[in-house]
């Protein structure tokens, strides 16, 4: 039997992965099959939890990084947000322009208040939070905040995509 065991964030162990090389089934159960040589042989039966080991390898990942998932595996990269409803039309342009990317992108154009929309997008821990204001808008920049950071920075939209295109290449 091989196990791949790994401590989680409580200092346990847990199982990853199993391998197991059963003798007694086939023995319990009088398998046999034929070799090249047309003699009867009695085969190895071998057990591997690949779902549960799918499953215990991402519930580890999840405890190690407490749901911060670096931005090349988050399921959502980007969050682009509205500032107001008058800001919509052009933060689904960036919308558009992130997701030809191949970026995985969602948007929040509810009339709600931007702090609402930001801490929605902070408790699914997306990576990076995008607005878009009047001020951006008439700058032709993007309103910039990155997962455990309060500080708001302003850049193109083209280097944005640029630099996070680089960290999801190199997964850092």
């Amino acid at each position: 039997k091989l196990d791949v065991q790994a401590k989680n964030v409580h200092g346990k162990e847990d199982t990853l992965f199993t391998v197991q090389i059963d003798f007694a089934l086939p023995e319990r159960y009088d398998m046999t099959y034929k070799d090249k040589d047309n003699k009867e042989k009695r085969p190895m039966i071998i057990h591997r939890s690949s779902t549960g080991a799918t499953e215990r390898v991402i519930a580890h990942i999840l405890e190690g990084t407490q749901g911060n998932l670096p931005t090349w595996l988050s399921p959502v990269q980007v969050c682009v947000l509205s500032f107001t409803d008058r800001n919509v039309k052009a933060a689904r342009m960036v919308l558009e322009k992130i997701r030809q990317e191949n970026i995985r992108v969602k948007s929040d154009f509810d009339s709600t208040t931007v702090s609402d929309k930001v801490r929605n997008a902070e408790v699914m821990k997306i990576p990076y939070i995008i607005t878009i204001g009047d001020r951006e808008e008439r700058e032709g920049t993007i309103a910039i905040r990155k997962r455990g950071s309060n500080k708001l920075g302003s850049q193109k939209l083209d280097d944005f995509i640029k630099n996070i295109r680089k960290e999801i290449q190199e997964r850092s």
